[in-house]
């Protein structure tokens, strides 16, 4: 209950302290406008009931008990909750805002435990956020832009410790919203609260002589004076404009309150504007940071050598063979690593222990294992590690990293000519040695295409993730692999060393079951 002293006049305070009715005398407004932070409406002249339009107190009366309540037992505030803002919001709003009491409840207990990880931060306050933003009636003025707040900083912010203060205020902040907005559900919803300061029937004065306000009926006095507009020149006093202003700031121009509103509006459409630039910016610091911290190689624990290949799109495919039709845009969000080189005799015997090719040399490509082989080897290859890191490209992004940017039948253009600078392949016959009819060579011995990969066309034909189909018809376009049907055919890529040139380009794709071994790959 609202303490006033008697000679501002007598108060008759509504249930819940909520819409406070007063006569009021003709001096008492500057007394209970600073001592309450309360604005309205006030006749000047007479003593007459009227209702005063209170602000809603951020800290009010029963904020403690509140917050005792919601420490000890959540769910006790959340039912008391429910049943306050029950008749002014949607059962549905009112159950997604009272859900996230048991969060926030959560949410303190861990932001005051010893070790708060900056992520584990992060993911309970956008958790939070994704729930709030369903509810804007509830929570979009002040609960969301207070989260959105504290995750950009959390994002850009290396040292946690210089955080702390912030993140234990901003839990502190969380109760007291969370109370100011149930507490506040009669007044945000009151008949009387969104009465409009202008437009109210002129009133006849008392005392005769007196000049009065057009807008509210207010005297003009040398403490209420009459004020123009300095963008639509209608005049108004300065009781209205307490109505519905916070305090004119030194140079700021008076404005009427629907000039004001189109004021207010513009200043907040540009600072949502600002706030997604911001949050733009953000995000491309993030980019820029996570593309700094992955590393552009890595050698994993049997030696075998990857490179970071780039997220991006490319144009798959090729108008030369049906089964290489249509020609498709297929987009690859998201990096990954590929080996530099096949894989070689040496790193699948430390694997499997055993050597199936039929050309011996532990630099030389496997060759002679089927798609089932090479599973097995990756299934191993990942508990040797400890991980499920390891898998096959899929077919797109095979061709993605073969093109390496590039939409010419080779990773280094058209001309057939250059391919004995990049490829092992039977077609190339010099004076002292014909590849047809010989054997596979060591990989890394020709140049590599523009991605740092060896051996992408020709030596032998390489084996992806998808089966099979006649042609691209249907083919995912976000690089995953075609994994349906009931087919045990599989695709290989890239050419062998007993191909000619065609058959070596980028685009080029065959199929073999997936349990033959086969000498080309």
């Amino acid at each position: 209950m609202l303490s006033i002293p008697k000679q501002m006049g007598i108060p008759i305070v509504s249930k819940g302290t909520k819409r406070i009715y007063f006569k009021i005398d003709i001096n008492c407004k500057e007394g209970l406008m600073h001592e309450y932070g309360i604005s309205g409406m006030f006749m000047a002249y007479g003593m007459k009931h009227h209702v005063i339009k209170e602000k809603l107190f951020q800290y009010s009366c029963k904020v403690g008990e509140f917050k005792d309540i919601f420490e000890s037992s959540p769910e006790e505030a959340s039912d008391y909750a429910k049943k306050k803002l029950s008749g002014y919001y949607s059962t549905n709003s009112i159950n997604i805002f009272t859900n996230s009491f048991r969060k926030i409840h959560d949410l303190t207990k861990y932001c005051h435990s010893d070790k708060v990880i900056q992520d584990v931060l992060i993911s309970k306050l956008q958790m939070l956020h994704a729930d709030f933003v369903n509810v804007p009636e509830i929570t979009g003025k002040r609960i969301i832009p207070l989260i959105q707040d504290e995750m950009d900083k959390l994002i850009l912010v290396r040292n946690m410790a210089s955080l702390n203060p912030s993140i234990l205020n901003l839990c502190d902040k969380l109760v007291e919203y969370l109370h100011s907005e149930v507490m506040g559900a009669e007044v945000k919803r009151s008949p009387d609260y969104s009465v409009p300061a202008q437009n109210i029937p002129r009133k006849e004065p008392v005392y005769s002589g007196q000049k009065e306000c057009t807008a509210c009926g207010n005297v003009i006095t040398e403490s209420n004076k009459s004020l123009i507009c300095m963008k639509c020149r209608s005049r108004f006093c300065l009781t209205c404009e307490e109505w519905f202003r916070e305090e004119r700031k030194r140079g700021d121009k008076p404005l009427c309150e629907k000039c004001f509103d189109e004021e207010s509006q513009r200043e907040e459409s540009e600072k949502k504007k600002e706030k997604e630039q911001e949050w733009a910016k953000i995000l491309r610091e993030r980019e820029r940071r996570a593309k700094e911290e992955i590393p552009k190689n890595f050698t994993s624990s049997i030696g075998m050598e990857f490179v970071l290949i780039p997220s991006g799109e490319f144009i798959m495919g090729s108008e030369e063979y049906e089964r290489e039709k249509p020609v498709h845009k297929v987009k690859i969000s998201k990096p990954f690593y590929l080996g530099i080189y096949p894989v070689t005799q040496q790193e699948w015997k430390k694997v499997l222990g055993s050597n199936l090719s039929y050309f011996k040399g532990d630099k030389l490509p496997v060759e002679t294992v089927s798609w089932d082989d090479v599973q097995d080897f990756i299934k191993k290859l990942n508990q040797k590690e400890g991980a499920n890191k390891y898998r096959l490209p899929t077919e797109a992004e095979w061709e993605y990293a073969a093109r390496a940017g590039t939409t010419t039948s080779y990773s280094f253009g058209d001309d057939e000519s250059k391919l004995v600078d990049y490829a092992h392949y039977s077609s190339y016959i010099s004076s002292s040695f014909s590849y047809r009819g010989s054997k596979t060579n060591e990989v890394g011995q020709k140049k590599p295409n523009p991605w740092g990969l060896y051996d992408i066309h020709g030596s032998v034909w390489e084996w992806v993730q998808d089966k099979w189909y006649g042609n691209y018809n249907d083919a995912p376009i976000d690089g995953s692999s075609r994994e349906s049907g009931d087919g045990s055919d599989r695709v290989i890529r890239g050419g062998s060393w007993q191909g000619d040139r065609r058959g070596l380009r980028s685009a080029i794709r065959q199929y073999l079951r997936k349990n033959v071994k086969n000498l080309i790959q």
